[in-house]
Parts: structure tokens; sequence; C-alpha cells
């Protein structure tokens, strides 16, 4: 592929000339003119010291949607839907990613706004092909022959895709209330009989929260891809500490996407997610407590923000699974910087179920052995025809759910294991953060006797898993 780019915002700094080439071998412009190279400013203006957010910055790539990128048109595949930007320069024709469909000038739509930062690639094509492949063979025994035989290279294509990236400045407080087991009476599945102490908690923190990254594109479920969402989900966290200046040369040779929501768009989830991480935080603040705790106020204020656009890059396979009923689409996709791999693979039914059956043995057996068993003596006691059919009936049962509980564990473990439709990125606990100024106060109040209640009144235990 030609990798000529007219940088119509570039310059050759010797001869002044604007046909520039970008030389992946020695990562520099070189000029068509005079052969000389250079470096590009691949300096971002941001914020670099998060503690000194106090107000909320939004970048001019994050405010609008409209813009147009240089040289490169969005075409709605008229197969999923999804919307790829392509460089007019470098293709006149090109085909969707995820679905593999032609697309076609006719499907242009407007641009969406022009990135920030962009995290080039640093997996090659043929390090992510061998990934793919490794990933294949440690699932190669349900794998369906199908997949295998049809794997190409070819249908392995570079995407950089669009994400929000915020940095945040938070002040947190949670006071509350909490109580600690001091003595047990009683502790039985009946009763529960105990002496505890009360105390009043409080705890106060600046959260600092670095690269909070959400992806900026979505489908809707008409488009029937919603399932990449949840691939390309699962392969973060990104090194965005390593981000850079957005340059148009650095999409040469890949796909892109048009981002299609903004910051009005996340905020809630922000929100939402911020409180995780807080309560994430202090954790293991509150661990003596094994009544629980209670809290009467959650204040989490946002000092100072900054929000960027991002291309991050993925490595993208796409297989199409055809079967008699209908037609699904399998997606794997690789972290372009990481190499963390995540995916959907076609399972062989015939060998899935026979797995199940076989865990499915030990329930068989069994059944098989209460069908068979003729002796009537249960105890000392003989068992007339009522008795003994009644025991029968109640055996089989146990054996018959022992056989469906087995088969359809093992069914569910297979399909979870290929599909990996579960898969996600946890933010809450893989999102980098600072804590400063913590403070922390446990005043007793009192000491409370013969309590029968095993937790503490008032207890969120939706958000108990926040604190983990």
């Amino acid at each position: 592929m030609n990798n000529k780019l007219d940088a119509s915002n570039n310059q050759c700094p010797h001869c002044g000339a604007r046909e520039l080439y970008f030389d992946k071998s020695i990562n520099k412009y070189k000029c068509s003119y005079c052969n000389s190279t250079f470096n590009e400013n691949k300096e971002l203006i941001i914020e670099k010291d998060l503690t000194k957010l106090d107000k909320e910055e939004i970048s001019e790539g994050s405010k609008q949607l409209n813009k147009s990128i240089t040289e490169t048109i969005v075409l709605k595949c008229p197969g999923c839907g999804a919307e790829i930007i392509i460089n007019t320069k470098e293709e006149k024709q090109a085909r969707c990613h995820w679905c593999h469909g032609i697309l076609n000038l006719t499907n242009k739509i407007a641009n969406g706004s022009i990135p920030d930062a962009i995290l080039p690639f640093s997996v090659t094509k043929e390090e992510a092909n061998t990934l793919i492949e490794e990933y294949i063979s440690k699932k190669k025994f349900f794998t369906k022959k199908q997949f295998k035989k049809e794997f190409n290279i070819d249908d392995l294509v570079g995407v950089y895709y669009p994400y929000l990236i915020n940095d945040i400045n938070a002040h947190c407080e949670f006071i509350g209330k909490a109580e600690q087991t001091k003595k047990v009476h009683m502790f039985t599945d009946d009763e529960y009989i105990v002496d505890i102490n009360c105390f009043n908690i409080k705890r106060s923190f600046d959260l600092i929260v670095d690269d909070l990254t959400y992806e900026s594109k979505i489908y809707n479920n008409d488009e029937k891809i919603e399932i990449t969402n949840n691939i390309i989900n699962a392969i973060q966290p990104f090194d965005t500490e390593n981000i850079i200046k957005y340059s148009p040369h650095y999409l040469i040779g890949y796909h892109s996407e048009n981002r299609n929501i903004d910051l009005g768009n996340i905020r809630e989830d922000i929100d939402k997610q911020l409180t995780k991480i807080a309560r994430h935080t202090i954790g293991n603040t509150l661990t003596k407590y094994d009544r629980g705790f209670a809290w009467t106020k959650e204040i989490i204020v946002q000092k100072g923000s900054q929000t960027i656009t991002a291309y991050l890059p993925i490595w993208l396979y796409t297989f199409h699974e055809k079967n008699n009923k209908k037609e699904i689409i399998h997606y794997i996709a690789i972290n372009g910087r990481t190499k963390e791999i995540i995916g959907s693979i076609p399972i062989n039914k015939t060998q899935q179920i026979i797995t199940s059956l076989i865990a499915s043995i030990p329930g068989i057996i069994l059944l098989i052995y209460f069908l068979l068993d003729k002796n009537r003596q249960y105890k000392d006691v003989i068992l007339n025809d009522d008795e003994f059919y009644m025991r029968l009936v109640f055996k089989s049962i146990f054996a018959i759910t022992l056989i469906i509980v087995l088969f359809t564990t093992t069914y569910k473990y297979i399909y979870k294991r290929y599909r990996n439709q579960n898969a996600k990125h946890i933010k809450d606990k893989e999102t980098k953060y600072n804590i400063k100024d913590f403070k922390q106060e446990d005043n007793f109040i009192e000491e409370k006797k013969d309590v029968t209640t095993r937790y503490i009144q008032g207890i969120n235990k939706d958000s108990l898993e926040d604190y983990k």
C-alpha cells in the first residue's frame, strides 16, 4: 500500500514542501523533494499534574461531533450499520472490519470530530496473527472445524477505535455508623445472639483518577453487532499514559471508527464509576466491622476534570458461522499495545454435547443402580409395594436432577469459555488512581448486649462488592 501523505498542515522544515512520507521503519516524516527526515510535534497540551485540576476542561475534540477530518470520509456499512472512516487518498473501496461487507461511496455520511490524541499500534499484524493462532490452539478441542479450516489472516484488520478519556480531581467524604461483634452467645441457623460495639465512622480524602476510559462509539440494537462493544470493552486497559498528539499519518494502513457520543452521554456513568472507585479505595479500612457499616452521607465533589478524545489501537478478526437456522458473526479482538486478547469462537456442538454427557455419567450410573436395585429392605424394615415404588421415585428424581445439573453445568462452562459474552473491563478496579490527604475517624459510641440481628440496620447490601 502506498503510504504517501499529503500533509496540508505539515511542511518540511528544510525546503517547505508539503508532500511528506511517514517512514514506519524509522518512525519519522520524510520529504519527497529533499529526502530529509524529521519528527513531528507529538506533545499533547493537557494538565499533567492532576491535583491542579480546579475546573472542567473539555478539549476541542471532545466538544464537536461534526468536524471534518482532512481527506477522510465516513462510510456506513449496508450490512451491519457500522460507520467506518477511510482515507480517500489510500482507498477507493474498503471492507467493513465487523462483517466484511463491501463499503460503497454512495453510503457516505457526516464525519465525526477530529480526535485530540492517538495511541499508535505497537503490535504488528504478524504478532496479532500469532496471538490468535495460539488463542485458538488452546481451545481447539471444542472449536468448530469450519472455523479452523477457513481462518484467513487477510480478515485480520487493525482498527483505531474512538474513546473519551477523563482525568478527575475529586474530594470524597463518607460518614456513617459501623458495628463490630464483641461476644457471641448463640450462633446457629435459627438463633443468633451477640454483644456488639457501635461506632461513628468517617473517611475523607482527595481522589485523583487518571485516564478513566470509555468507548465513544455505540451501536443500536437493530444494527445487530451489539456484542462488539463487549469484546472491545474486555481488552482494556490500554497504556494511555503513552498517548501522543493526533496526526492523520497514523491511520495509513488501518481502519478507524467514527465517534457518535460525547461527554454528556456518559456523565452519569462517570459519576457511578467515581463512586465505585472511592468505595473500593476505603474498603481495606472497614474490614474489622464484621456486622457491616451504614453510610448516612456519601459526598463526592469533582473539584476539576479534563476530557480528551483519543484513537486507541485494536486488531480485530471476524468470522461468519453459517448453519441451517441463522448466521452468527464471531469476533476476536486484540489490544494493539498490551496483546490482551478476547473473543468468541464457534463451538463444535457435537463435541460439546458428548462432553456434557460424559460429565453426567455419575448421575446416569446412579440412576441405573436405583432402577436395578430390587432390595426392599430399608434399615430393618421390609417395604411394601407402595413404599418401595415411592422410595424408588424419590431416588430416581434425585439421580435425574444430578444428571441435569452435571450436563448443564458442563455445557454452560464450555459455552462461556468459548463465547466470552460476559467478559468485562472492571473500571473501578483497573483504573489508575491516587489518594491525597486521607483522614480516618472511628469513634466508639456504645455497647449493645443480646442483639439478635446479624447485620447493622440500614446496610447498603447492593454496594458491598464495591468495597472489596
